[in-house]
């Protein structure tokens, strides 16, 4: 079955959706035509190479990683978060 993600729209918002990799088109190695990358305090599985389509739902529902790591939420903790944005900043 094809990859599938699922996260609140509010969550969602943070997100983007990448056409373009350093001016080009998004290469099909890199998730082109289209790939969703997942705001940083959502854990990597959420992100969703060669998107096809956006499904708006009333409920999480569960994709493949997601149910293999037990967790729908998929959020990082926030001390992670805050530790990640200070090494980028060194």
């Amino acid at each position: 079955s094809p990859y599938a993600s699922c996260v609140p729209i509010e969550q969602a918002r943070d997100g983007w959706f990448a056409l373009e990799l350093e001016g080009e088109p998004l290469p099909e190695l890199h998730g082109g035509p289209v790939r969703w990358l997942q705001p940083p305090y959502l854990w990597g599985y959420k992100g969703v190479k060669w998107v096809c389509a956006v499904h708006v739902i009333d409920h999480l529902e569960a994709g493949p990683w997601e149910t293999k790591v037990g967790d729908v939420d998929g959020t990082v903790p926030q001390g992670l978060v805050d530790r990640f944005h200070l090494l980028e900043e060194a």
